[in-house]
């Protein structure tokens, strides 16, 4: 063991003070966003942001999501899908769009490849685009070319992914889930569409009572759905069977039944417990 001289303590020990102690200007409070690194911050929300895209963009690709900081999500959810039938046929599969593009972006950009005989965009229940679509041509080697040439390339800004569709993933009328009632749910509607292309859409149907356009509260743009009203079942039934087949903006419907604004506060009387405060 080696003694150290007396005058080398003094400068070890001011070393080490200099050292152990943070200036004030460093010191910040713990659990504040300031503790945390900015280059950390900045990654968390890229992976966060591709968990995103992948949850809803992805058709074939399983993957993790992972939610950081977000309440209410589990982290480390799988999401499997089954291995879909991909064998070449004439309708496309189009994913990782950009949410703004519609049935009409591509519709025009994909008539290049050949005749196109639908477009179909898939979106949620809000009226919000999923990031993917569908493009039906008529043949599969317009098929084949699209996919040649848009697989993988920048569209919109995003790079996309362009397959074959999977066997009945793209069918465009999904077969209604609701018993028939008086009011129809109208989906997929173009957000370009006026009143004018409204009214023509409905010129052949009879007994309607009322049509009400979704609007975003907040924006005031059109949600993309409606709900129509008509006298009686069978008048909403045979509407039912006339928009089935229509396509308006290159854009299938989707149809189902629903209730009425007056029969669904009816159904929440009579289901209302008693003395229950539920108002109207």
């Amino acid at each position: 063991m080696y003694d150290l001289a007396p005058s080398v303590w003094p400068s070890q020990h001011t070393a080490f003070r200099a050292i152990c102690a943070a200036p004030a200007a460093l010191a910040v409070k713990p659990g504040t966003l300031a503790a945390i690194a900015p280059s950390l911050l900045k990654l968390s929300g890229q992976v966060t942001n591709v968990a995103f895209q992948q949850r809803w963009n992805s058709q074939y690709t399983p993957s993790i999501v992972r939610r950081t900081g977000l309440q209410g999500f589990r982290n480390d959810v799988p999401i499997s899908r089954p291995a879909p039938d991909v064998r070449p046929n004439e309708t496309i599969y189009i994913g990782n769009l950009f949410f703004e593009v519609t049935a009409d972006d591509l519709k025009r950009d994909m008539s290049k490849f050949g005749n196109i005989l639908a477009v179909r965009i898939v979106y949620d229940n809000r009226g919000m685009s999923r990031g993917f679509a569908y493009v039906q041509f008529d043949s599969v080697d317009a098929a084949e070319a699209a996919i040649a040439e848009m697989n993988m390339t920048i569209y919109e800004g995003r790079r996309v992914v362009v397959n074959y569709s999977s066997r009945g993933s793209a069918n465009p009328t999904p077969t209604r889930s609701n018993e028939p009632t008086r009011t129809l749910f109208i989906g997929n509607l173009s957000f370009e569409m006026t009143d004018r292309e409204l009214n023509e859409l409905f010129k052949d149907i009879k007994n309607v009572t009322d049509v009400r356009v979704s609007v975003d509260r907040r924006t005031g743009q059109p949600r993309g759905f409606a709900h129509a009203d008509f006298l009686d079942v069978e008048s909403a039934q045979a509407a039912f069977e006339i928009l089935k087949d229509k396509a308006p903006y290159g854009r299938p419907l989707r149809l189902d039944y629903s209730l009425s604004a007056r029969d669904s506060t009816m159904d929440r009387l009579r289901t209302a417990p008693s003395g229950s405060n539920e108002t109207f």
